[in-house]
């Protein structure tokens, strides 16, 4: 769990310490929130207080006393808003509606044809959110955005660069592209860090601060998490394990090298 602070000019970093707290409970009194961040409580509850009125977090009944007043138990409001996640593989497409408690509401799987051109990849991601959406009945008032896994590398302005097997799709600005033919914000990260957040948001390493994911697709990737944080690096791709040469005089790989990981597996 992450830990907030309580040095001013923070509040936003603050607001999703409490709100991924509050989410990742089932059910959750503000001291206990104020215990497990490190935020004092008076913070707790001005962000508390504001997530109520947003309509993010509800009250949901009170938790047995310790003596004196009974804690009020607060929850997210799971249909306050959702998110649309779109995982690129260089063969196929696949798109899931997430409400705000991160509980699949839809699914949806694609082909990618082989040799499509960047441009037509990401007009496809589109129309497979604006379905998805559409068959679920979500309004696009209720979209807090669109969050894309692809292959890496990625530079920090959401460019691709490079990504192999996948030929013109270097320089690629597919964050860019995909809130254009949205229209809805995008959070985009390589496919084996969006699967390593995910393992630490959802799976086993929830309660685990430093650990490395081992991503196995069309590709060999990885994520690394330490201290609580994602680590990238200065490349930030500092987890690219698939392409780490591991028998020099191992087969060749497509990239150039001889006996990386990937090539020997």
């Amino acid at each position: 769990m992450q830990q907030g602070t309580n040095l001013p000019k923070v509040g936003s970093y603050n607001r999703s310490v409490v709100l991924e707290t509050i989410q990742a409970s089932d059910g959750i009194s503000r001291v206990r929130i104020a215990a497990m961040t490190g935020l004092t409580a008076q913070t707790v509850s001005v962000i508390v207080r504001r997530l109520l009125e947003e309509g993010l977090v509800v009250e949901d009944g009170s938790a047995p006393s310790r003596g004196g007043k009974r804690p009020t138990i607060l929850r997210v409001s799971a249909e306050a808003g959702y998110a649309v996640g779109v995982h690129f593989d260089p063969k196929a497409l696949s798109c899931v509606l997430a409400d705000l408690a991160g509980r699949p509401v839809a699914r949806l799987h694609l082909p990618v044809r082989p040799g499509a051109r960047p441009d037509g990849v990401v007009r496809q991601m589109a129309r497979a959110a604006r379905r998805i959406l559409r068959e679920a009945g979500v309004a696009d008032g209720k979209v807090l955005g669109v969050g894309l896994a692809c292959p890496g590398p990625l530079d920090e302005d959401g460019v691709m660069v490079s990504p192999p097997r996948l030929a013109h799709w270097d320089r690629v600005p597919i964050r860019a592209l995909l809130r254009e033919y949205t229209g809805f914000p995008v959070t985009v990260d390589n496919d084996a860090t969006a699967a390593a957040i995910g393992e630490r948001w959802a799976g086993i390493a929830r309660s685990t601060p430093s650990f490395a994911y081992l991503y196995l697709g069309t590709g060999i990737g990885g994520g690394l998490f330490l201290d609580n944080q994602v680590y990238r690096g200065r490349s930030l791709n500092a987890a690219e394990f698939g392409h780490m040469t591991v028998d020099p005089q191992g087969p060749g790989c497509y990239c150039g090298n001889r006996g990386c990981v990937e090539a020997v597996c």
